[in-house]
């Protein structure tokens, strides 16, 4: 029978990049935990280059501190200077708790990250909602944060950003690939203009009333609003490459208008989708 010792001892012989490849098979919680295996696995952990802190690994009954003291652990302790991942998932609720998501924004624009997942769309606890977290010029020209250059993906929910800001990602990150926004309050008149873009996401942007897309690689887009917003200015000024197009919501109420837009793009077209908002009224 093999001395599990004499195993554990083989194991911990292996390169360090080895270790960090046997470690990101693993879920984060129980990557850190690993940390107490063996002097040599100690401060392994903290090289790991994707960070996803998915609240349902702590347990079924999510308690918000538990969960940024979990993620304020793991970044505190990080110690290589990038990135590939990083995801959170919270309920923004009182003004102390927008400041921890400001600062782990933060932490990932310092790490020139290039897949950001900022989901703040919890429906876990029952409170109202007394702060939303907003993604500011201060905050992206911070000196430290020269690494939103490096994005390829930004996923953004429950976070209000202006027009100017978004504008100002599309012009300083030329490798975003794809673009997730959803329910942001801020956004009004938005001109996306990127050579890199191919995926576009927008959804329950309440106050989006202009929208004009420039983005030569662009091959998917879902447009998606709800009663209290309806887009009234849509311009695909260009997108020779697209090929998927899904417009949900009260938006499909004006098909014409958004037929008129696309009817330029016939033979790219593979795929366009209407789901219009039906409501029933007793």
């Amino acid at each position: 029978m093999p001395n599990f010792f004499s195993i554990q001892d083989k194991i911990s012989q292996l390169s360090d990049d080895i270790l960090l490849k046997v470690l990101s098979t693993l879920d984060l919680k129980n990557a850190v935990k690993t940390s107490i295996l063996a002097k040599r696995w100690k401060y392994l952990w903290t090289w790991l280059p994707v960070l996803d802190f998915d609240y349902k690994i702590l347990s079924d009954n999510f308690k918000p501190q538990r969960y940024i003291n979990w993620v304020n652990q793991v970044v505190y302790g990080h110690r290589d200077l990038y990135i590939s991942k990083f995801r959170v998932f919270f309920c923004s609720l009182w003004g102390s708790e927008v400041s921890q998501v400001e600062k782990w924004a933060r932490f990932a624009f310092s790490k020139r990250v290039e897949d950001l997942d900022l989901n703040l769309d919890l429906k876990l606890l029952a409170s109202t909602k007394t702060s939303r977290f907003s993604l500011g010029l201060d905050l992206l020209k911070h000196p430290q944060n020269n690494g939103i250059i490096n994005l390829k993906s930004l996923c953004l929910s429950c976070v209000d950003l202006s027009d100017e800001v978004l504008e100002f990602i599309l012009l300083h990150c030329h490798l975003l690939e794809q673009l997730y926004v959803k329910s942001s309050e801020t956004l009004h008149r938005l001109n996306i203009v990127s050579d890199k873009l191919k995926r576009l996401t927008l959804i329950y942007c309440i106050y989006l009333k202009q929208l004009q897309i420039d983005a030569v690689n662009l091959i998917s887009f879902h447009f998606k609003d709800i009663r209290e917003c309806v887009l009234t200015h849509m311009v695909f000024k260009r997108a020779p490459k697209l090929v998927e197009a899904n417009f949900d919501g009260e938006s499909c109420i004006y098909l014409f208008p958004i037929l008129e837009r696309i009817s330029h793009l016939p033979k790219q077209l593979t795929k366009l989708s209407f789901s219009p908002y039906v409501s029933i009224e007793s």
